[in-house]
């Protein structure tokens, strides 16, 4: 959680920091990165849980049915597959935000070795 909330606050201060320049572009790149960044956060985990509770929802209903788990284990193959696939969402996300940091640490260097 101290993570989405640390997301949050640096999104919102990249926003009011970046300002609206319509003549430069980088303001405008890293307002995409940082959207991107977030989008990539959001969807993976969002869809994720949905994906999670769903499944659950149907392996229930299924064994409520009165289906042997393998019968239930087989009806839900794909869809299993499926979230063991979206589970792989970090490994989008993480090097997105990484690249993100790099460049705001960067951002911040030059800031500290060009200013006067």
């Amino acid at each position: 959680m101290l993570h989405e909330y640390l997301a949050w606050g640096g999104s919102i201060l990249l926003l009011v920091h970046a300002g609206i320049h319509f003549n430069a572009i980088l303001p405008w790149l890293a307002v995409a990165m940082l959207l991107i960044n977030v989008a990539s956060g959001l969807v993976g985990k969002f869809l994720l849980k949905r994906s999670l509770e769903s499944l659950k929802s149907i392996r229930q209903v299924l064994m409520d049915t009165g289906l042997e788990k393998e019968a239930v284990d087989k009806k839900l193959f794909l869809d299993s597959i499926m979230v063991d696939a979206m589970k792989q969402w970090r490994t989008i996300h993480l090097p997105i935000a990484f690249v993100f940091g790099f460049f705001s640490l960067l951002h911040i260097i030059t800031v500290f070795i060009f200013s006067k």
